[in-house]
């Protein structure tokens, strides 16, 4: 994703998806799609970003990583279960004790009560960076917050780039700390309706290796009826490449996607 003196409509997402066969059982070729990028701008320093707000409405999805049964908020106070949920310790002599804790993004924090959380972060040299469903919040390594937390639509609505991205929060965040290029990557989706596109996939990419800078703003809008669930990201000296489970209008299950975002033009 490329730097704002390159101009927007140069900048390109491709994506790769395979589709088995067609309606006659004939197999298909891989085919890479390009996508343009819908919107790009700059945001103000994290650092100036108001804190969140807890009455901000939260997705109104959350997919099973493996199938299409939804996992549910919590009814009458009672809370779904993980079923990844870990019941036995490990044993002492297999894993040595941390040499720093510290408390992260809380329910009370973001005022969001989808369950179980999607929880995200990665560590750069001098930070910690912490998403939790749609709440973001920055950390130096001895787990003091270096700010408040923040939505990442506020993030958007401080580079008035993108008016989908200022107003919509649609969870499944990703943070990267790119060693390469020592910057910042923060992602998550954004969607009007799980079951009508265009689904969008908004990144954030910092300008520097300090996270509590300014970004970079991206909008891309993903190709296809496909409803981009989970995405995963990976940083490579080429590209960003992008994961998801694909959900035919957020109903069935239709295979994975793959996606590439040019490293150099971001």
């Amino acid at each position: 994703m490329a730097p704002a003196e390159e101009g927007t409509a140069s900048k390109k997402a491709v994506s790769a998806y395979t589709q088995t066969s067609n309606a006659a059982g004939v197999a298909q070729p891989i085919a890479p799609v390009p996508v343009r990028l819908a919107s790009f701008a700059e945001s103000l320093p994290v650092r100036q970003l108001p804190p969140a707000r807890n009455d901000v409405s939260e997705p109104d999805h959350e997919f099973n990583e493996l199938n299409t049964e939804r996992v549910r908020k919590p009814v009458d106070g009672k809370d779904s279960v993980d079923g990844a949920l870990q019941r036995e310790p490990l044993k002492p002599d297999v894993t040595p004790p941390p040499t720093l804790t510290f408390d992260g993004i809380a329910a009370a924090d973001e005022g969001n009560s989808v369950a179980p959380p999607d929880t995200n972060g990665d560590v750069g040299p001098n930070d910690y960076v912490e998403t939790v469903n749609t709440f973001i919040r920055i950390y130096d390594k001895n787990g003091v917050p270096r700010g408040p937390g923040f939505k990442q639509s506020s993030l958007f609505a401080s580079g008035g780039g993108s008016a989908f991205g200022a107003t919509h929060d649609g969870g499944d965040p990703i943070v990267l700390y790119d060693r390469i290029a020592d910057r910042w990557l923060i992602s998550e989706l954004g969607y009007t309706s799980v079951s009508s596109p265009p689904y969008h996939e908004l990144i954030a990419v910092s300008k520097t290796g300090d996270p509590t800078g300014a970004y970079y703003l991206y909008d891309f809008i993903l190709p296809g009826n496909e409803f981009p669930d989970y995405p995963k990201f990976g940083v490579w000296p080429d590209g960003y490449y992008m994961s998801t489970n694909q959900f035919l209008n957020g109903g069935s299950f239709d295979g994975s996607g793959a996606f590439a975002f040019d490293r150099k033009r971001c």
